[in-house]
């Protein structure tokens, strides 16, 4: 019996407020209707790591975790996931470059540093488009 393999990892990162929830949300419904699994986690102000899982279950762990160690931790708690998006991290959270989608807001540019950048997302176009 072999071990599932570690989902994949992207951080969706941005300034508070600029939509990376909204994001995440609308990228989990898309992948999901494709039928692919995707749980997301996200360090809390409070030092809390919680999960979603792919089925809709949500774990919380009583510490902030590492974001290179989270898709070890989705593995022993929802094993079928194979995407894994991230919020609450620094741009090179834990001296590790991970593929990041960049919420803009304001005319910033981003902060990501381009190793890791993957995409962009205009967080004011994001909000007027779920604000309908």
């Amino acid at each position: 019996m072999t071990a599932e393999p570690l989902a994949r990892l992207v951080q969706i990162a941005g300034a508070p407020g600029s939509g990376k929830s909204l994001l995440i949300t609308a990228l989990t419904e898309a992948f999901r209707a494709r039928g692919i699994r995707i749980a997301s986690a996200e360090r809390r102000p409070d030092g809390v790591t919680a999960f979603v899982l792919s089925n809709g279950g949500r774990a919380t762990l009583e510490s902030e975790q590492p974001l290179n160690r989270l898709p070890q931790i989705l593995r022993s708690l929802d094993p079928s996931a194979r995407l894994l998006f991230a919020e609450g991290y620094a741009a090179s959270a834990d001296g590790i470059l991970v593929p990041t989608v960049e919420v803009l807001m304001w005319g910033v540019g981003p902060a990501t540093p381009a190793a890791a950048l993957v995409a962009t997302v205009d967080g004011a176009a994001l909000l007027r488009e779920f604000q309908r």
